[in-house]
């Protein structure tokens, strides 16, 4: 009895759930931010596009994204479901500190295609001044 429990607690305890997800993707990212900042609103159009890879990061659900133009995420997987971390960016530039935080929706891959979507929030400051910064961007990937 003793070696069936063993047996049974040192099963393989299936596929990976990231595997459905793991991959090389190619991919657009459109969007824009505008920055209210010294009495001005300022559009600033986003456009990129390359490939990016999907990896395991670990155990359990976790994943790394990496790539071009200095892709670099992480995230969990649930299933078909991709949950990208919450991420920031920072750049100062004549005085200028601009702070940028995106918060990703959950996209679902279908049909080889993940729909990325974020809210971009953040703040600018500088001379004196104090300002907001809000927008979206759309990473729209497809499985190669």
């Amino acid at each position: 009895m003793i070696s069936t429990l063993f047996a049974l607690t040192s099963c393989d305890s299936g596929p990976d759930s990231r595997d459905l997800l793991l991959g090389t993707y190619s991919y657009t990212m459109t969007g824009n931010y505008v920055m209210h900042f010294a009495g001005q609103n300022i559009n600033v159009p986003l456009a990129a596009g390359g490939e990016m890879r999907i990896s395991k990061d670990g155990s359990g659900s976790r994943v790394k994204i990496t790539g071009d133009d200095d892709v670099s995420s992480k995230g969990v997987v649930d299933g078909n479901i991709l949950k990208v971390d919450p991420e920031s960016q920072s750049e100062t530039k004549d005085g200028v500190y601009v702070l940028i935080t995106a918060e990703y929706e959950p996209a679902q891959l279908v049909n080889n295609i993940l729909n990325i979507k974020a809210k971009l929030t953040g703040t600018i400051t500088g001379g004196g001044q104090a300002g907001t910064i809000e927008g979206s961007q759309l990473i729209v990937a497809t499985k190669q």
